[in-house]
């Protein structure tokens, strides 16, 4: 989405403000919005997606701009008027209009001047206390230094005040609480999201032996490929509840091994063969793992024997 060179939202806490290009496109504004270029609001009382600021084509008159401002949450003020929350109707965004979003931000339409507004000061090695450091912090470390309050707000009235009358771009106060915010978000994002965590799709690499644990498959299992993995993991409740058949055998081990078996009854009674697909590469280890499997999904009154 292409910048807009002519209009910004001046973004105001805690005494300090800076500037938000806005862009022709949709702009989703919240406490984590999850999108690079969105405008993330360092308050957790706020919804993830507060509101969304819509691009629209049309000329520029009596000082209304092209965009227009839908409420998505409660707790959205255009000029002293609350916004009813998800409703399709939007409102026309207008220079010089204050927009209050929960207790702590003020957003202001305003004409890009591309020119500093009290602007944070950007952490570097001195500004984090660390002047031995001979390089500066990575520039998301230094973005979430300069502009993180989320403690802040959880603080007695005359500490926030304080902080919003210090003399510098950057008070100290938020600084300092920013040190302990750096431990506590990641804590706090894991048990937000741990239901990532119970998805084979969305779960890291290192979980995934853990859900397959609750299967108590007899495997190895972080000895298959990561793709192998998360593709079993998926398929398990479908096939826990074939288990026995010779349909959800064949279809575990095509996806154990690559490829589709043959799965043959022989001439005596309950013993069968598998016999793996010729362009399936089956080492000593893969054979035990599968050998290890169709022991533990087959019924338990039958032999088999793997070619």
């Amino acid at each position: 989405m292409d910048r807009d060179e002519h209009i910004c939202l001046l973004v105001q806490r805690a005494g300090v403000t800076t500037e938000f290009p806005l862009r022709r496109g949709a702009v989703r504004f919240g406490y984590a919005p999850g999108g690079a270029h969105d405008l993330i609001l360092y308050d957790s009382l706020l919804d993830d997606v507060q509101g969304i600021i819509e691009f629209q084509d049309g000329a520029k008159d009596d000082g209304f701009t092209p965009y227009r401002l839908r409420a998505k949450a409660d707790g959205i003020e255009i000029e002293g008027v609350k916004l009813p929350a998800r409703e399709a109707a939007s409102i026309r965004l207008k220079i010089g209009q204050r927009i209050r979003v929960g207790r702590n931000y003020l957003l202001t339409v305003a004409e890009y001047q591309n020119q500093s507004v009290d602007r944070p000061v950007r952490a570097n090695a001195a500004y984090v206390g660390a002047a031995s450091l001979s390089r500066s912090a990575p520039a998301e470390l230094q973005s979430y230094l300069a502009e993180s309050h989320l403690f802040l707000q959880y603080l007695p009235e005359i500490y926030r005040a304080a902080a919003a009358t210090d003399g510098l771009n950057s008070p100290f106060l938020n600084r300092f609480l920013a040190l302990f915010e750096s431990a506590f978000l990641p804590i706090k994002w894991s048990v937000e999201s741990f239901a990532l965590f119970m998805s084979p799709l969305s779960a890291p690499p290192e979980a995934l032996s853990w859900l397959a644990d609750w299967y108590g498959l007899p495997i190895d299992f972080d000895g298959l490929p990561e793709g192998t993995q998360r593709s079993l993991l998926q398929q398990m409740p479908h096939l826990l509840d074939r288990q026995g058949t010779r349909t959800g055998l064949k279809e575990m081990l095509t996806i154990l091994a690559g490829g589709e078996p043959t799965i043959e009854d022989e001439t005596e009674p309950r013993h069968f063969t598998v016999e793996l697909p010729a362009a399936v590469e089956a080492g000593e280890q893969l054979r035990s793992q599968i050998k290890r499997l169709i022991e533990w999904y087959k019924p338990a009154h039958t032999t088999f024997e793997l070619k």
